[in-house]
């Protein structure tokens, strides 16, 4: 097993943990003739370590305070990028519920009509609950004709902490979502 040292950090350290295949013998310590038997070399070859190393709890104190204050500095912001991309999935999922719509109209010869009651998207009379937690508003109801065109127009998603703008061009109905 490596535990994570390199063969040439295991000879400056004078610590070897290739165990070559072999049995460690039991006990704590190892004797020069057991080493060289089983390839385990677990001591450090006469080499001390110093008793002033390591850090004094000050130190970790401070360092971990450091660390504190600037996670309270960054992740307020990273919680308010993290909410807006959830936002924008969410409006993302709108705008490809209306192109699926507009590539179905003109597959299946049949006109769509999009339109908002009481915040809820309504496609051809019927309310479409996959949206909730948006508020939709449509300007003017928006026609799909069965050619693949379209009437145009644009609809408003209030979010919880975004609005975004979905606009439909008329005739060919390209899309485009824009935040505000």
């Amino acid at each position: 097993m490596n535990r994570g040292f390199t063969p040439h950090q295991q000879k400056a350290t004078g610590v070897n943990l290739w165990m070559k295949g072999k049995n460690i013998p039991s006990g704590a310590g190892f004797t020069p003739h057991q080493q060289k038997a089983t390839g385990v070399n677990l001591w450090m070859k006469g080499k001390n370590i110093p008793s002033g190393a390591g850090f004094t709890l000050v130190e970790i104190l401070i360092v971990i305070s450091i660390v504190g204050i600037m996670l309270s500095v960054v992740m307020p912001v990273s919680y308010s990028m993290y909410k807006t991309y959830q936002e924008s999935l969410e409006a993302e999922k709108v705008l490809i519920f209306l192109s699926s719509l507009k590539r179905e109209s003109f597959l299946y010869s049949k006109e769509s009509l999009v339109d908002t009651k009481d915040g809820k998207l309504v496609v051809d009379g019927s309310e479409k609950r996959e949206f909730k937690d948006i508020f939709i508003h449509a300007e003017r109801p928006i026609l799909f004709y069965k050619n693949g065109t379209t009437s145009g127009g644009k609809l408003r998603l209030n979010m919880k902490s975004n609005i975004f703008l979905i606009g439909i061009d008329p005739p060919l109905g390209e899309m485009r979502l824009t935040r505000q």
